[in-house]
């Protein structure tokens, strides 16, 4: 298509639709690769060669600092860098821009990590302290850990972003009951030290064109063309001041797909990028319907699953290729090691490992599968650490049981035990280095209560020995009541931390009925993530990669693997309420739709002592699991 006479504009109808439009505002629904980068740097390119537009009157605003240099790149090399003037950034870095561009001497003091982390703790120090009588009265308050610090600051950030009251908190927050207080105490902490966060940033840069009507028409003549990539990811307050600057022109023009909002916990919504039209009542609609990326049988698998979304714009795709069909298939394993041996066999046996990766919902659920790959030397790339759950100090406590019950009775194993519950087991009972029930009932020969106690320990250990190695775990967690011990005084986040790994801990025990091979498993896994951790220092990027589905957005690969599709993984188990469900939905979405040629989908069974349900959301597609 040509305009106006002039250069000749590419691309297919829907995307030539795009680019082309000039004024007014205008929604663009870009699934995954279907363009949407081609789209905007080539709109960029047509205000300004064929439209008449001023470049530095133009605004392109992405989510972070790469996307921002990327899309930047990308348009300096398609104009051979004629136009430096256009205005490329993240919403962060344009309100600084204007907040010090607005204010004579502005230098705000922007609070670091660390900034916040010591304030947060400050103030929850005061807090629980002026409420320890109610505090002391309630189990589920415990010690708070590093992430029930991060949670409580990811909450402050999105009520700011919301723009709501403390009052509205989650109420999985931890100490939900004082969120205000805390909130407010924050706050407080915050301007006294004469500190502000990014969220500060946005909600001053809203108040001040808000209150100055001239400083707001400034920007509004200066950024006439506002351009803003992965719309899906804005949240209230940035929207609000998008708005305003918006206002007088309306020249919006947005791109993003609603079925990749994956970011809630920062303040996105999908219903925002479903208001726009309501916003702006003429918007000119246009959806980019063709998939440069996937195989139509991609394609058509990952559509059957988003489209049981109930918020979100119907939509579909189709693939640019006739010939790309892709391939789809799913497969039913009986145990976690049977699922890592099988995809790692499949990688081994294809070869192209810099083309290929392994997404998992948690990076908890990716150590099998890294060390599997190490164990054969296949070269990969993970975004965590190489950490065994057999160095975690609840499951070497639990462990110990085993231990002591298949290897010996010995002496160091008992004393990791004899008092996990609290048992009130004297070190002085334990004679010798092999422990027998005689030696500490001759101890406590004296005291009736501890003998029973003796008694019923040896008792427990006795059926131990007896059992398989998942039923002995149940037993000793469950019936021993070291599960309980474990867990108290934990933290929420800590606990559900724990639950998954003891969930992965009874997978791998079912895997390894003899106790003796399972306990032998768990310390060749320690020396493995021990030497993967040594080994990988210095690696090069080159390998199969393996991350979260969250950490895989944007990316995308020839073959791609997408295991332990189970209930209680994805959706997650703290995920309970529509929109939690609809988010972990759209995360499987973008797994599935990072394949380019080849993708495989796996859940796992279990058995009858231990039986895994396939995830929900796989309804739509289960002929391809049978």
């Amino acid at each position: 298509m040509s305009f106006a006479g002039q250069t000749v504009v590419t691309g297919n109808p829907a995307q030539i639709d795009a680019i082309t439009h000039i004024n007014g505002p205008a929604m663009v629904l870009a699934g995954p690769g279907s363009g949407k980068t081609f789209v905007i740097s080539g709109r960029i390119k047509f205000l300004i060669e064929q439209a008449g537009v001023s470049p530095d009157s133009i605004l392109v605003i992405t989510f972070t600092k790469a996307a921002a240099l990327e899309m930047q790149h990308r348009f300096f090399k398609e104009t051979s860098r004629q136009y430096p003037e256009v205005h490329f950034g993240t919403f962060h870095s344009l309100f600084y821009h204007m907040l010090c561009l607005s204010k004579p001497g502005y230098h705000p003091n922007l609070l670091t990590s660390r900034d916040k982390n010591k304030i947060i703790k400050e103030c929850l120090l005061k807090i629980i302290k002026s409420h320890k009588d109610e505090i002391r009265q309630k189990e589920d308050y415990a010690a708070l850990s590093a992430d029930d610090y991060a949670g409580i600051l990811s909450e402050i950030a999105r009520i700011k972003n919301d723009n709501c009251s403390p009052s509205e908190c989650n109420r999985d927050v931890p100490y939900c009951d004082f969120f205000e207080e805390i909130y407010n105490s924050y706050i407080q902490s915050c301007s006294d030290l004469g500190f502000i966060d990014f969220e500060d940033m946005i909600l001053e840069c809203y108040r001040m064109l808000v209150g100055n009507p001239d400083i707001l028409a400034k920007w509004q003549k200066s950024f006439r063309y506002v351009l803003i990539d992965e719309y899906q990811d804005i949240n209230r307050l940035q929207e609000s001041v998008i708005r305003l600057l918006v206002r007088q022109h309306r020249n919006i023009f947005v791109v993003g797909d609603d079925d990749q909002s994956i970011y809630g916990f920062r303040g996105s919504r999908p219903e925002i990028m479903q208001e726009f039209r309501e916003v702006y009542e003429d918007t000119k609609l246009i959806t980019l319907g063709i998939n440069y990326r996937s195989g139509s049988e991609i394609i058509k698998n990952s559509g059957l699953i988003i489209s049981q979304n109930k918020v979100r714009f119907d939509k579909s795709q189709e693939s640019a290729s006739d010939d790309n069909h892709g391939l789809c298939k799913g497969f039913v394993y009986d145990n976690a090691k049977s699922e890592t041996k099988a995809i790692a066999d499949n990688i081994e046996a294809d070869g192209d490992y810099d083309n290929t990766a392994v997404l998992y919902r948690t990076n908890l659920e990716s150590e099998m599968i890294a060390l599997e790959l190490s164990s054969r030397g296949i070269p990969y790339v993970s975004s965590s650490a190489a950490i065994s759950i057999y160095e975690d100090p609840c499951v070497k406590t639990i462990l110990s049981y085993l231990k002591y019950a298949v290897n010996g009775h010995k002496r160091a194993d008992f004393f990791a035990i004899m008092n996990c519950p609290l048992r009130y087991i004297k070190r002085d009972a334990v004679r010798h280095e092999n422990v027998i029930e005689r030696d500490l009932l001759d101890y406590y020969r004296s005291n009736p209560s501890m003998r029973e106690t003796v008694s019923k320990l040896f008792r427990q250990l006795a059926l131990v020995e007896r059992m398989r190695s998942a039923l002995s775990l149940k037993y000793i967690m469950n019936e021993m009541g070291v599960l309980k011990f474990l867990l108290k005084d934990k933290s929420k986040s800590d606990t559900d931390r724990l639950n998954d790994i003891f969930d992965k801990l009874m997978q791998d025990a079912f895997a390894y009925p003899d106790a003796s091979e399972f306990l032998q498993k768990a310390d060749e896994d320690i020396v493995r993530a021990q030497k993967e951790r040594q080994n990988r220092k210095g690696k090069s990027n080159k390998g199969v990669k393996i991350m979260t589905m969250h950490a895989s957005k944007g990316l995308e690969f020839d073959t791609v693997y997408l295991p332990s599709l189970c209930e209680g993984s994805i959706p997650n188990r703290k995920s309970v309420m529509p929109h939690q469900i609809e988010e972990e939905r759209r995360m499987l979405y973008v797994g599935m739709t990072r394949a380019k040629k080849r993708l495989y989908l796996s859940y796992i069974k279990g058995d009858e002592d231990n039986p895994r349900m396939p995830s929900r959301f796989l309804r739509p597609i289960m002929d391809l699991f049978k």
